[in-house]
């Protein structure tokens, strides 16, 4: 075996040691994060949260029953993981966002936490709309906010249905567009809010 040159020897003591450094680190992480879990039913999210197509819509209408049902057996405390998550698009994330909303509504003594989406653009979509604040799960802002595919993301919720509330809306960008498209807009939202007072649940 060949002889190694102090030089080396130092070296291979400088490399060791850094890798025993990163694995205490990354140790030390996954710990902080295994305590925060302690006490909660762990549920992973789906990757897609879209009801477009067949799949991944059954993927998420199962996740929400097997949340729901969760729930209804009594577990009060509910850790959802969503670093696997790696695309939201809007019709998935209004079910997601309304079906969680009203499970707080109903069972308001539950606590429902999650880990963030490892996708930084779907992690920025949560915080834009506020679902981040809805399922406690701290997001940091990142550069991902400014893209056109996050920050052209906006929610809105109530109960009262007037087309007064559309043309509130649509008076931030009076000027900004024509006429002819407000008042099709106007109607589209008209249309949308009075669609889903009468066939919601």
């Amino acid at each position: 075996m060949k002889k190694l040159s102090p030089g080396q020897k130092k070296y291979l003591l400088k490399k060791s040691n850094d890798i025993i450094a990163i694995r205490t680190k990354r140790n030390a992480s996954a710990n902080r994060e295994r305590s925060k879990k302690r006490g909660y039913f762990i549920l992973t999210g789906p990757e897609h949260l879209s009801l477009v197509k067949s799949d991944p819509r059954k993927k998420l209408v199962s996740f929400v029953k097997s949340l729901r049902r969760l729930i209804l057996n009594g577990k009060v405390n509910i850790w959802i993981d969503f670093s696997h998550t790696e695309k939201a698009v809007a019709d998935g994330m209004i079910y997601l966002y309304a079906e969680i909303s009203q499970l707080r509504k109903r069972f308001p003594y539950i606590d429902i936490r999650s880990t963030a989406p490892t996708d930084k653009v779907v992690a920025q979509v949560f915080k834009k709309i506020g679902f981040s604040s809805l399922i406690k799960c701290s997001i940091p802002r990142g550069p991902e906010e400014k893209r056109k595919d996050v920050y052209s993301w906006l929610s809105a919720y109530g109960e009262n249905v007037s087309g007064e509330n559309c043309g509130n809306i649509l008076s931030r960008y009076e000027g900004r567009i024509a006429r002819s498209l407000s008042i099709e807009l106007y109607k589209g939202m008209s249309e949308a809010m009075t669609n889903a007072n009468q066939h919601a649940y």
